[in-house]
């Protein structure tokens, strides 16, 4: 569903709307499957899984780091692929610090404040500087771009996320999706969830203290790294 994707020359675009399976996706060539086993290899998760329990703020920091490096060592072996050149990649320095209130609202609602926020080098902000959903235009690089949410029940993690999907719909130009991450601490369970016009899509369940889970988390980042336009992350074309 994530993956970056072209119609098969056999298939007829004008008209009609496209099943997944009349495309070729990027995710299912042995490129990609190369690669995704690069970053399984390269991927430590006991900096998290060691202090996931000790209460939730505390949490936040390692969450963050770990986050950050599923990023980079994506981008290090698709650069090493010399796949898509890092600068034309949509999230070539998506980076996740613990979170701040954002400085703007929905709709009149109070500013939300995100456990983790993800965004174009994070970690370069300034002590005075706070992500936005519509951030003004002499600071397009405090624009939110991933919320993370970490709780203890999956159904108070569905109603929260729903709110920053909220947000990230109505920021600037139209999306026909939204992507959240979303952490259950007391189960070490991690969902990747896609908010769109239909309601939501929950990746499987993923516990990053299990091989199997680790690669599914690499997966999906390395799909997001591989995302080179914006309708790849979401947005409508214009």
């Amino acid at each position: 569903m994530l993956s970056p994707k072209n119609p098969k020359s056999t298939v007829k675009v004008v008209g009609e709307l496209l099943r997944l399976d009349q495309y070729n996706c990027v995710v299912d060539g042995p490129a990609f499957q190369i690669a995704l086993d690069d970053v399984f290899r390269r991927l430590d998760a006991s900096q998290i899984s060691q202090g996931a329990g000790t209460g939730k703020v505390g949490y936040y920091p390692d969450l963050a780091k770990f986050l950050t490096s599923c990023v980079e060592e994506c981008h290090e072996v698709l650069d090493k692929q010399k796949a898509t050149p890092r600068q034309d990649r949509w999230y070539q320095e998506l980076q996740f610090v613990a979170g701040e209130p954002l400085a703007d609202r929905v709709e009149g609602s109070a500013p939300l404040k995100p456990d983790l926020t993800g965004g174009h080098r994070a970690s370069a902000l300034g002590p005075k500087d706070r992500f936005s959903w519509n951030p003004p235009e002499n600071k397009p690089g405090n624009r939110l771009m991933i919320p993370v949410e970490v709780k203890n029940s999956w159904r108070e993690i569905v109603v929260q996320t729903s709110a920053y999907a909220r947000g990230l719909f109505s920021a600037g130009r139209p999306r026909l999706f939204a992507l959240v991450l979303a952490f259950n601490q007391d189960k070490r369970e991690r969902r990747f969830l896609v908010f769109h016009r239909g309601g939501l899509t929950a990746s499987e369940l993923c516990n990053i203290e299990e091989p199997d889970g680790l690669k599914e988390i690499a997966c999906i980042f390395l799909t997001m790294a591989s995302w080179s336009t914006p309708e790849h992350a979401g947005f409508v074309h214009q």
